[in-house]
């Protein structure tokens, strides 16, 4: 799709039990806008179709900061969306339940398999964009395996509820997330983690790439100082600060997950099992190179009692 120089969606999450998650959703319209110059499936339609360029443009303050954080963002994103993919087929998995999934084309794209089943969950308002989306994508067909419900992360009930859609199917589930965590606090992470450990049911496995520390956010920052405005810009719009919510060390998000009777294997993101199309275009600088090979995709699964 190339109507428009610039593509152009939410991962989204509203109101639950007091906490306003709300202003978080059109974060993922930013995602969206520099992950259509990635070679993912239908990502450009979706970002055009989302309007997620005029979003992007606005919440971050103009064209030029959407243009001198793309080097960086761009292939994070990328690496961020194909590393949970990569240990999706390592594992196995044809059984997906994908919390806060906004319009990601996750979804669509791999439920091209009529031998996965696949549930997608949001919040209601962000549920019903995905499901507008996808049933253009799809023409108005539908596709046996693919669900979308509306669902909060931090309702147990809600989740389960998602969940057994995938049981009556095929067993072991895989709970996967992308972006949503390093927007939560602690106890919010704490919380959400105690309930895939549920859904999961002693088997299956979480995948998430959403651990990161304050440290690495200050690295980030040093590597490229005109992220700090751009952040602070997001930051200021969703009425949350991701330095609050991150974890001090990784030492620290694993010793609470196994808390939570989770097993946790950190893996390298990039791991040579797809191809960057981004780096392809942009180049492989040496500092680029440095910070995704830093990145990690954690894959936990509940500790056997």
């Amino acid at each position: 799709m190339d109507k428009t120089k610039r593509p152009g969606a939410p991962h989204g999450t509203g109101r639950a039990e007091g906490n306003d998650f709300a202003s978080i959703s059109p974060t993922a319209k930013v995602v969206a806008y520099f992950r259509a110059y990635t070679d993912i499936p239908y990502a450009k339609w979706i970002a055009q179709e989302a309007n997620a360029a005029q979003v992007s443009m606005e919440m971050l303050g103009g064209w030029d900061k959407l243009d001198k954080m793309a080097g960086f963002l761009v292939p994070f994103l990328e690496l961020r969306y194909k590393g949970i993919n990569a240990q999706l087929g390592r594992l196995g998995s044809n059984s997906i339940l994908e919390i806060a999934s906004g319009i990601s084309p996750r979804a669509i794209e791999l439920s091209r398999n009529p031998y996965l089943n696949y549930v997608a969950t949001d919040l209601p308002e962000m549920m019903g964009e995905q499901v507008s989306l996808f049933s253009r994508i799809l023409s108005g067909s539908t596709r046996s395996n693919l669900f979308m419900l509306g669902a909060n992360a931090l309702n147990l009930q809600e989740l389960e509820a998602a969940a057994a859609i995938l049981r009556a199917r095929a067993v072991p589930i895989t709970v996967i997330n992308e972006g949503l965590l390093v927007y939560l606090t602690k106890e919010e992470k704490a919380r959400v983690a105690s309930n895939i450990h549920s859904v999961l049911g002693g088997s299956g496995a979480w995948v998430t790439p959403d651990i990161y520390t304050s440290q690495e956010l200050e690295a980030m920052i040093r590597r490229d100082p005109e992220m700090s405005d751009a952040l602070d810009a997001v930051w200021g719009k969703v009425h949350r600060d991701m330095r609050d919510n991150m974890f001090d060390t990784r030492e620290e998000a694993v010793s609470l997950f196994e808390g939570l009777g989770f097993r946790v294997e950190r893996r390298k993101s990039m791991d040579g099992s797809f191809v960057m199309s981004s780096l392809l275009r942009l180049g492989p600088s040496e500092d680029r190179l440095e910070a995704l090979g830093k990145h990690e995709t954690w894959v936990m699964r509940p500790r056997q009692q």
